[in-house]
């Protein structure tokens, strides 16, 4: 969908943090999720879009 130019110009204008995430940006959410800090943790969701919900 993003080989749509208008299309994905659109898209990187509302993420927050400018352009799409890289699996080094979510990945922090993942290990921060299986690892102890996260133990008391439950029934959250953990929005990893650059700021794309904030808008």
């Amino acid at each position: 969908m993003f080989k749509d130019e208008a299309f994905k110009k659109d898209v990187d204008s509302r993420i927050l943090l400018n352009g799409l995430s890289q699996s080094e940006d979510i990945s922090g959410a993942g290990l921060y999720l299986a690892s102890n800090l996260a133990s008391f943790v439950n029934g959250e969701t953990i929005n990893v879009d650059g700021g794309w919900t904030a808008i």
